[in-house]
């Protein structure tokens, strides 16, 4: 018999079974460099209620040069503090009915529907650490994904690299104010206003890049990485562009895996939001760049690195199962002065 559409009632469809790939194609997950370039270099430490890091927080003051008989300094000095955060955990939920779980199995499975459903679960936490590691709950820097009541969402590179302006009490310690420690600030610049996005007095300029990198420098700490949008990326190197030597061909073919800010590398997360301008020019679009020296700023997990498996389980009054991946981590600096901030540069969109 003729047949009629893909498969059917025809003597072919009886005789032969479709083609299918082994693995399935991603077309939701996009970039997520801030949560991929500091998972591999995570910091293990004993379980607590709280993450502790430990910081010098002043000088001891008492240091003098004396002369024979002089009366010296000997006055008790506070040179130590601790920064506590709380830790964060994260869960995702797989459910399959009865059905499903039946028939995906045996030898006309094409695809583990099971295990790619577990992988997508995965995928899905670090999607939304991602969001909360690029993003804080204020208009300028959009919000946090959404949690339970008593969750608390990730701490990222906006809290690290701020100044008191976005988040003031960090780790339990004030940055600006009564009884604040100067040095718990990110080297933030904000020499760019939002009014002038999509005008050429945002145009990405290398002298603020560069005074970016110079201000994150503390002795030999230095900026390990600047992460941006892709229009960011792309917008710096348009910048670098004219700097740039024909040869060797590593620099002649600098790319979006290319870019580097001194020793930085330059790298675009999908999650970072584009600012949008307020003024003349509204509705065009600028670039955040946050330069972060993780070496400093880091993710910390509680006695185990990873996800855990919680094995399937009965759904109440269904004929179905869940099952759930599960993780506790947190992600902070332990020297916010190490970080930078430059605001509202142009994409290349406005140049």
């Amino acid at each position: 018999m003729a047949s009629s559409g893909y498969g059917g009632f025809d003597q072919l469809s009886s005789a032969l079974a479709e083609t299918f790939r082994p693995y399935v194609d991603d077309n939701v997950f996009g970039s997520n460099m801030v949560f991929q370039e500091g998972w591999d270099e995570a910091e293990k430490v004993d379980p607590g209620r709280f993450l502790a890091l430990p910081i010098v927080s002043g000088k001891n003051q008492t240091a003098q040069a004396f002369g024979a008989f002089d009366e010296v300094n000997s006055s008790p000095q506070s040179t130590n503090s601790v920064a506590a955060f709380p830790w964060s955990f994260y869960q995702v939920a797989v459910t399959m009915d009865y059905q499903t779980l039946t028939l995906n199995r045996g030898p006309n499975v094409r695809i583990n529907l099971i295990a790619e459903q577990l992988q997508i679960g995965i995928a899905s936490i670090s999607d939304v650490c991602g969001q909360d590691l690029c993003q804080f709950g204020a208009a300028t820097f959009g919000s946090k994904a959404g949690a339970t009541p008593n969750g608390v969402p990730l701490f990222g590179i906006v809290e690290a690299t701020d100044d008191g302006t976005v988040d003031n009490v960090y780790g339990n310690i004030a940055r600006t104010g009564a009884g604040s420690f100067v040095n718990w600030q990110g080297n933030d610049i904000r020499k760019l206003t939002t009014a002038n996005i999509g005008l050429a007095a945002n145009d990405a300029p290398l002298s603020l890049f560069y005074a970016l990198y110079n201000n994150s420098t503390q002795g030999t700490a230095v900026p390990t990485h600047v992460f941006s949008s892709r229009q960011g990326v792309a917008a710096y190197m348009f910048a670098l562009q004219p700097q740039q030597r024909l040869s060797p061909g590593d620099i002649a073919n600098a790319g979006f895996a290319g870019a580097y800010l001194f020793a930085a590398r330059v790298l675009g997360d999908d999650h970072i939001l584009n600012p949008i301008s307020t003024g003349s020019a509204t509705g065009a679009i600028g670039c955040n760049f946050f330069a972060i020296n993780m070496n400093h700023t880091r993710f910390f997990y509680p006695a185990q690195k990873g996800f855990d498996f919680i094995p399937w389980v009965e759904a109440q009054s269904r004929v179905a199962r869940t099952s759930r991946y599960v993780t506790g981590l947190q992600f902070c600096s332990s020297q916010p002065r190490t970080g930078g901030l430059l605001t509202n540069v142009n994409s290349t969109s406005n140049l």
